[in-house]
């Protein structure tokens, strides 16, 4: 019943979607220069893995949105390689003639040398109490939320309690046999890469405090 509820409501986005579409090529802004890029923010749980609606998993119920490309030009494909939500400025600017600002992460998915990378996804951080502070250390607080990384056929999951999760995408798409205890090698490799990953967010995060603290001690003459 919930499914056909939810099913339901995609049709009606897919209505919504085509008309919006028809509108704009009556009003004339659909020309070989126009792009249009739809996309979604998350899915939706119904008891896959035990939850429902959009918590904070990682499960690709929840992870796998689409992402869609309309231009006249473009020939229509699929493409299943997995990408970053990072990617999707990238890719915008690639379409516009915009350098990307060095600074950003992602890359755009239509250039040639784009190559397949590490995805991270989190969910769950809380951003006003990210860190534990021991003395004259700040540790990024895995407690508040879930992390996983995803590297071509595998995803790896780690939540607060030091539970590991590890699936093959290819033969498992729907997450259900988990080989975090006998995919060990896999698993220690992704498990430290992710970990790698938390420590520069910590460093990074932990500079920009710093420095946002030092500015309002000075602005407030504190300092």
């Amino acid at each position: 019943m919930l499914l056909d509820l939810y099913r339901k409501d995609l049709r009606q986005v897919d209505r919504s979607v085509a008309g919006l579409l028809d509108g704009l090529d009556s009003a004339g802004y659909l020309d070989d220069s126009t792009y249009v890029f739809i996309l979604g923010d998350h899915g939706q749980q119904f008891f896959e893995h035990g939850g429902f609606g959009h918590g904070m998993y990682l499960y690709q119920e929840l992870c796998n949105v689409p992402f869609l490309i309309h231009n006249r030009g473009l020939q229509g494909k699929e493409d299943g390689r997995p990408v970053s939500g990072l990617d999707i400025a990238p890719t915008i600017l690639e379409l516009a003639g915009v350098a990307c600002p060095p600074q950003f992460i992602g890359q755009s998915i239509l250039n040639s040398a784009y190559t397949d990378r590490d995805i991270i996804l989190q969910e769950g951080r809380a951003k006003n109490k990210d860190f534990i502070v021991d003395g004259n250390n700040a540790y990024l607080d895995i407690r508040k939320y879930r992390v996983a990384i995803v590297r071509g056929k595998y995803k790896f999951i780690m939540d607060s309690h030091a539970k590991y999760e590890l699936y093959d995408l290819e033969r498992d798409p729907h997450e259900q046999n988990n080989l975090a205890g006998t995919e060990v090698a896999v698993c220690d490799d992704l498990r430290g890469q992710l970990e790698r990953h938390l420590r520069e967010i910590q460093n990074r995060d932990f500079a920009e405090r710093t420095w946002n603290r030092i500015h309002d001690l000075k602005s407030e003459g504190r300092i």
